[in-house]
């Protein structure tokens, strides 16, 4: 579910009943939806019928607005909150959206401070105007918004903005839809316009400006001329606020929404306001820079995805995006006529905390710039430059779910295809390659007792659970027994725990989690741990996961260690006590199969996750041979066989 901001746009030409079928779809699909609006054209047509010209503001930026008076202001409500709200509203109800109209100045929706003076350049000369009712939002009321979004509404927005002492106030509403979007943490921000997006030349479509990247910055708020300043401006805004990304486009193309959100116009994401020291980077760089600014906490990966498919589709790979919504990108031959496939399996979501961005020294610190982005954006790159045979198709795929308990990503692309060999972007280290991962069981475990008084002898809910887990850890330390390797133990962690009572029972909730090596297999691990039970108690398995190891001798292994030593180092292959998309993926496929990416694993999830640029810089050459030594070993196999069977007949 993603919430997105729609700012439609009021010039001439535009019609915006006409995209409120897009919306509803939309709202049906489950989107968060707040739609705001302009209506500029008709507001100038009525103040010229009604005697009262517009008459405009010129910023020494160059930016230009409506000189708002008293009678100004009256004749723009009538337009925007009187005639363009209303018919929004009314078109959505009749599609069976539960849509309401609102102003900024309603329940204090978008708060503005008044200023003292605007300096007006028209005239070439500096003005100062003390009597303009207009000004810029200041603070959204995000609580009232959410609660109509949680309630399953579509708020219509329109200015006027209120002050602090009730007044009303023209605001901008290109720069009004970024401070929604940022005070909601929107996923996307969408200000269609009439014109196709930021054009270099005036009226040449051709010069259309179509993504812009931190040292584009500077091009793009060149090229903007007009009003198409202040949507500039509201892009720049709003993505430094935390929207993933804001696209200017056409209100007038065919499903104007849809294509806007597939990049149609000009496109800003999180990298356009420039990372400290990102300037002058190679593309490389600024794939993974842009990946790690993007938030793509589990649940929550759309934004981050579109970055994906954005900066695929640039390196020359084709895009698609699942039904579970992981992005695919496919490089090589089509699928159908493929001798070979290979995937390069990573995955796009991470874990929650906030980790301000930044390069320095040549580290790039961030969430997920480590795990698992960092393999992620290596896989993408090598992709593009490793050098395919005909016949071979390799897809590079960012997994959503990872983290999350179901790996629901892994489990879709894994159901869907059947590759000849793969690989698994996770942190090794450039010299590092994972042949196995451990395997992982979560239980729940629920102890009940009837209620007692402390003093007595009776073992409450909680003496139980803690009998049990010891009981448990009894038992561990018996199988584990004479294995020197952490690889071959069982490693039990107790997560969490939680005690109630109701005055009549006694409850008591220990959430536990265990690494299991090769030889344990989970459902037998969790008969063995019922049967240590206390009568009365229940076990809920949570998740569960075998483990899943190869060996040196695997082609896919072969070839990155082969790769490792041509980049100078010294191949490390490893085993992990972690779990990862290789335990899920590894015995549905039964390829050759390993795990690499950059980046140091012990700093998942922590707080000073960073990634050394050189490190990365390695990975995404050893990748690309990798890739090719792959290709080249499968297609002799694929010949052999051809040449076995036609032998045989």
């Amino acid at each position: 579910m993603s919430t997105i901001v729609i700012k439609i746009g009021g010039g001439e030409g535009i019609d915006p009943l006409a995209l409120m079928e897009e919306v509803a779809g939309l709202v049906r699909q489950g989107e968060r939806i707040v739609v705001v609006h302009g209506g500029s054209h008709e507001t100038n047509e009525l103040s010229d019928a009604l005697g009262h010209p517009t008459r405009t503001i010129k910023s020494s930026g160059g930016r230009v607005s409506r000189r708002t008076d008293r009678r100004t202001l009256e004749i723009f409500e009538m337009v925007y909150c009187g005639k363009i709200n209303k018919a929004v509203v009314e078109r959505l109800r009749q599609l069976g959206i539960n849509a309401i109209g609102l102003r900024g100045i309603d329940a204090g929706i978008c708060f503005v401070q008044p200023e003292d003076g605007i300096r007006d350049m028209s005239s070439g000369t500096t003005v100062i105007i003390r009597d303009d009712l207009s000004g810029r939002v200041e603070q959204v009321n995000g609580d009232f918004l959410n609660s109509l979004l949680d309630a399953g509404m579509v708020p219509v927005l329109s200015p006027p903005a209120v002050t602090p002492d009730g007044i009303a106030i023209n605001v901008d509403a290109d720069r009004a839809a970024a401070a929604t979007a940022a005070e909601l943490k929107a996923d996307e921000l969408l200000l269609l316009s009439n014109v196709p997006g930021v054009l270099e030349t005036v009226n040449d479509p051709d010069s259309l400006i179509r993504t812009v990247s931190g040292s584009d910055m500077e091009v793009v708020q060149h090229a903007a001329k007009g009003r198409m300043k202040n949507k500039v401006l509201a892009a720049e805004e709003a993505i430094g606020s935390g929207v993933s990304r804001v696209v200017i486009g056409s209100a007038g193309a065919e499903r104007a929404i849809e294509s806007a959100r597939r990049g149609q116009g000009t496109l800003f994401e999180q990298g356009a306001i420039a990372v400290p020291s990102t300037q002058g980077c190679s593309e490389s760089v600024r794939v993974l820079v842009d990946l790690v600014t993007t938030p793509s906490v589990s649940g929550s990966e759309y934004a981050a995805v579109r970055v994906f498919e954005t900066h695929a589709n640039r390196l020359g790979l084709r895009c698609e995006i699942d039904q579970e919504g992981s992005v695919l990108a496919h490089a090589g031959a089509d699928l159908s006529s493929s001798q070979a496939h290979i995937i390069l399996l990573g995955h796009i979501d991470t874990v929650s905390g906030d980790i301000p961005v930044r390069i320095e020294h040549g580290v790039l610190h961030g969430r997920g710039s480590v795990d698992a982005k960092g393999p992620l954006a290596a896989m993408l790159i090598a992709a593009s430059e490793a050098q395919l045979p005909e016949g071979v198709s390799l897809t590079v795929a960012g997994a959503v779910g990872e983290e999350a308990e179901e790996s629901r990503g892994a489990r879709a692309i894994a159901a869907r295809y059947s590759p000849d060999a793969c690989i698994i972007g996770e942190p090794s280290g450039a010299e590092g390659v994972t042949l196995g991962y451990k395997g992982r069981v979560a239980i729940r475990a629920t102890f009940v007792s009837e209620s007692a008084h402390s003093a007595g002898d009776a073992q409450n809910a909680c003496d139980l659970a803690h009998a049990w887990w010891n009981r448990v850890g009894e038992s561990i330390s018996k199988l584990n027994g004479g294995k020197r390797l952490v690889f071959e133990q069982i490693q039990a962690r107790l997560l969490g725990q939680q005690s109630e009572s109701d005055g009549n029972k006694e409850f008591a909730t220990l959430h536990t989690s265990f690494r299991l090596p090769l030889q344990v297999i989970p459902v037998d691990f969790e008969s063995e741990l019922r049967s240590m039970l206390p009568r009365d108690a229940s076990l809920d398995l949570t998740s569960s996961e075998c483990a899943y190891a190869t060996d040196r001798n695997d082609p896919v292994v072969r070839s990155l260690m082969t790769s490792i030593r041509e980049e100078g180092m010294t191949p490390k292959p490893k085993l992990k006590t972690g779990t990862a998309d290789l335990n899920v993926v590894g015995p549905i496929w039964n390829c050759p199969i390993a795990a690499y990416g950059p980046g140091d694993s012990a700093l998942d999830h922590t707080p000073c996750e960073h990634l050394d640029l050189d490190e990365y810089a390695k990975s995404i050459r050893v990748l690309s041979r990798a890739i090719e030594r792959v290709a080249r070993e499968l297609l002799t196999d694929h010949q052999g066989c051809v040449n076995a069977i036609l032998s045989a007949s």
